[in-house]
């Protein structure tokens, strides 16, 4: 008895609460997890598999919130015109949102001719009707048709006055040659339809693809659509599919894409934006960050399947944006980290996730607060399972951390009183439960580590091993902490 209240005594003293007694599980047990998760990886991580696989670790994988997003009621008005201008005043109004970046591509991918833009404004079309419009005007010769399809060999910019949109049956492609893209001011509503990036090369900037754009006080809906083989350059504006709302008037709607499909898109960003919805898409090939969400508030990105990707990683909550939540995603076979928040984002629930297979860590925090992260099944990477580093106000608990190439969790950088807590998650098999390198005092309590002996505690907390030998031994319960201390008791909020 002595010696047990030793070993309690020794545990309190390190700040680290311990797991439950439990026995080490058979090999044969974690064989059998080992597989079911191995074929839930190869089928890109199928929502009923995943959760049978948290239910019988005793866990359950969190479900995002089905309900679509509102009807856009896009409503044609007649009035439209059409006209011809030189690409600086649209150049103007995207560097006033984002800056001068890859600028001076875009101009070089537009060749030696005169560069004109055509220009939509005062109504609100669809695309047949923008063909009948361009008829005998300066733009006849840039908005043809060819079979099915309308082709763009000019840019258009939609301006705040306009709208354009495609139905199911639309096709829209933006010649590359000639260096087309959509910069929309107004209103791009996609009820179905695709919009795609031709195949040929640009002779005069041969890195230059098409893209979709949306800015100042301009709203994009999307629903059904398709986009394809768009984005280049490193700023998010031109990368693929973007909304960038970051001027000092703000749109009067929310934008949303949703049960679309984005395939070898550079992103999907929303710079800036306020109460962006994401839901249901699948994204594949994606040359960067798959969703990017930067500077955004009040935003959901829920139900998404991302993956596999050569170069990308799968989404980001950056650049200190608030009141994000991602739920029930299914990422799986990228080749950076599967989710990513940074710079000072805070206010941010990760729920019921699903990460397999990427080449690096599943989920990395890095100078971000007030994080939630629950009821995620992360697997099968080639990095860590979660690694913070710099963060304070997070919770981690009740998630499968199973087989992962690096430690189950990570925890760096951090400062002594950082609050971080671990609780309440089901590790096996990955090469250390917990390793610290200048961890901080994280409170690790009621982990299921059955799975995970004997490389449990690793680096900087490996120092905690004895204590928790001790306790298993002893068996006393340890209680799992509710939750951390409340966000807004940290950086000295009210």
């Amino acid at each position: 008895m002595a010696d047990r209240r030793l070993a309690l005594l020794c545990c309190i003293a390190l700040g680290a609460p311990l797991p439950l007694r439990a026995e080490a599980m058979s090999f044969a047990d974690r064989q059998r997890i080992e597989a079911r998760v191995e074929a839930l990886a190869e089928s890109g991580g199928s929502p009923g598999a995943a959760g049978r696989i948290m239910t019988d670790l005793g866990l359950s994988l969190a479900q995002p919130d089905a309900a679509p997003p509102a009807s856009a009621g896009f409503a044609r008005e007649a009035g439209g015109v059409i006209e011809m201008v030189d690409i600086r005043l649209l150049l103007t109004q995207i560097a006033v949102q984002s800056g001068a970046r890859d600028h001076q591509a875009l101009v070089r991918a537009q060749g030696d001719r005169e560069h004109d833009v055509i220009l939509l404004r005062g109504g609100f079309l669809s695309l047949d009707e923008l063909v009948d419009l361009a008829k005998g005007s300066a733009a006849q010769d840039f908005v043809t048709r060819s079979g099915d399809t309308v082709v763009l060999s000019r840019p258009l910019a939609i301006w705040s006055d306009a709208g354009l949109h495609l139905g199911a049956d639309d096709r829209l492609t933006l010649d590359r040659p000639n260096g087309s893209f959509v910069a929309n001011f107004g209103w791009l509503d996609l009820a179905g339809g695709s919009v795609t990036g031709s195949d040929a090369s640009n002779p005069a900037e041969p890195g230059f693809r098409p893209f979709v754009m949306t800015a100042g006080q301009g709203r994009m809906t999307a629903v059904d659509a398709s986009f394809q083989h768009l984005g280049f350059g490193d700023a998010p504006v031109f990368g693929g599919v973007s909304v960038v709302n970051t001027g000092l008037q703000v749109p009067k709607a929310v934008s949303f894409v949703a049960t679309s499909r984005l395939e070898d898109v550079g992103t999907l960003a929303f710079v800036g934006t306020t109460g962006a919805d994401v839901a249901a898409n699948a994204i594949s090939g994606a040359s960067g960050t798959a969703i990017l969400l930067s500077r955004a508030a009040e935003s959901r990105i829920r139900a998404n399947r991302i993956g596999p990707s050569a170069e990308g990683q799968g989404i980001r909550v950056s650049a200190g944006s608030r009141g994000v939540t991602l739920s029930g995603n299914r990422l799986s076979g990228l080749a950076r980290t599967g989710i990513a928040i940074d710079q000072d984002s805070r206010d941010v629930t990760v729920a019921g996730n699903t990460i397999t297979a990427g080449r690096t860590t599943g989920i990395a925090l890095r100078q971000a607060s007030c994080v939630t992260i629950t009821g995620n099944l992360i697997a099968l990477n080639d990095g860590s399972g979660v690694t913070l580093g710099d963060t304070g106000g997070i919770s981690v608990s009740d998630n499968a951390v199973l087989f992962n190439e690096g430690s189950g969790f990570l925890v760096r950088d951090q400062d002594g009183d950082a609050a971080v807590g671990l609780t309440g998650n089901v590790l096996i098999g990955n090469a250390a439960g917990f390793r610290g390198a200048t961890p901080g005092r994280p409170t690790i309590a009621g982990n299921n580590l059955d799975g995970q002996m004997p490389r449990v505690f690793a680096g900087d907390l490996s120092h905690l091993t004895v204590g928790w030998l001790q306790s298993r031994q002893g068996g006393a319960p340890v209680p799992v902490p509710a939750t951390t201390p409340p966000c807004g008791a940290l950086e000295g909020d009210g």
